[in-house]
């Protein structure tokens, strides 16, 4: 088996992002699809969004204000499924925080590229990158942060990626 010097660092990246894109997918095409959720949440997230440009797009609504709202779809026996969540992090986001919280956000993420692309040679900023772009890619679809023992660990994820390159901020 060969050493981890031997495996090309760039590589190692890119199989990681694979691994991740290919969890992801897996999980949609034959979780998600077949139960009929997907389209359920199309119908969420355009009903969020209209509702927020529709009150307050600049601050939003508030945080946790989605899940006072209680928005709801109608399954197959007329049953409805209230939805505390957005099922898409990035939306309920700025539903809970409007345009001004969005601009935080995106600049943060912004942050944790351009920090990575600086360092991308360390390994282990590779590794913690990786984690926290799947955390990233999963926050499309669900809510790791409205879940208690996931958004722990996803925080803990995003620390540890902030402490590397803090880390290596200063061995520059």
């Amino acid at each position: 088996f060969p050493s981890h010097d031997t495996i090309p660092k760039k590589s190692f990246f890119w199989f990681l992002f694979g691994i991740s894109i290919a969890l992801t997918a897996f999980f949609v095409f034959y979780f998600d699809m077949p139960e009929g959720q997907f389209a359920e949440r199309f119908r969420v997230w355009l009903f969020t969004l209209s509702y927020v440009l529709k009150s307050n797009p600049i601050l939003g609504l508030g945080i946790g204000s989605f899940a006072k709202l209680e928005p709801y779809t109608i399954q197959g026996n007329q049953t409805p499924i209230y939805w505390a969540w957005a099922h898409n992090e990035y939306l309920q986001w700025f539903f809970e925080t409007g345009l001004i919280g969005m601009a935080f956000l995106i600049g943060f993420l912004k942050r944790i590229m351009v920090n990575f692309f600086t360092f991308i040679k360390d390994e282990y900023t590779q590794i913690l990158f990786a984690s926290v772009l799947s955390v990233g890619l999963v926050s499309v679809l669900h809510f790791p942060f409205h879940v208690g023992k996931f958004s722990a660990l996803c925080i803990f994820l995003i620390a540890l990626y902030c402490a590397r390159i803090e880390e290596m901020k200063c061995r520059s």
